[in-house]
């Protein structure tokens, strides 16, 4: 059975989550998290995808991002991801799979400051003690 096709609303800000595999870690180290978001940055820009906001967990990540054409999104987090696993995958001596399953993309209609917010702080509430990632990996 094929796998259902994803709803993006161009020109609306979509919340991205994605998840490591089996939930493990896909930070490691601050290099881990530096790395990601230089590749985010360069790709955001060669697609033309603005990030509002980002918050990047100990094993998953949140995006908030505006697509200006529906394959942009796609394209631009198959790249990130890609990448970004090839080189913790090098760095660890690991193969295989980083990221589980397609990532999840939700258009938020209507919804302004909400989301924004809760990317920023999420950090805060949504992890035990001692194995988040600290308040400096959100956006501010």
């Amino acid at each position: 059975m094929p796998r259902s096709a994803r709803f993006i609303a161009p020109g609306v800000a979509h919340h991205i989550t994605q998840r490591g595999i089996d939930r493990q870690s896909v930070f490691h180290s601050r290099r881990d998290r530096l790395t990601y978001l230089s590749l985010l940055r360069e790709q955001a820009a060669v697609s033309n995808l603005p990030i509002l906001a980002y918050c990047l967990m100990a094993n998953h990540i949140h995006l908030i991002a505006v697509p200006h054409e529906a394959p942009v999104l796609a394209e631009v987090m198959q790249r990130v991801h890609g990448r970004y696993a090839q080189y913790l995958n090098a760095r660890r001596g690991r193969c295989g799979h980083l990221w589980q399953n397609r990532f999840n993309s939700c258009p938020l209609w209507g919804r302004s400051r909400w989301p924004k917010r809760q990317t920023r702080t999420r950090p805060g509430f949504a992890c035990p003690a001692g194995i988040c990632c600290t308040r400096r990996w959100p956006s501010r």
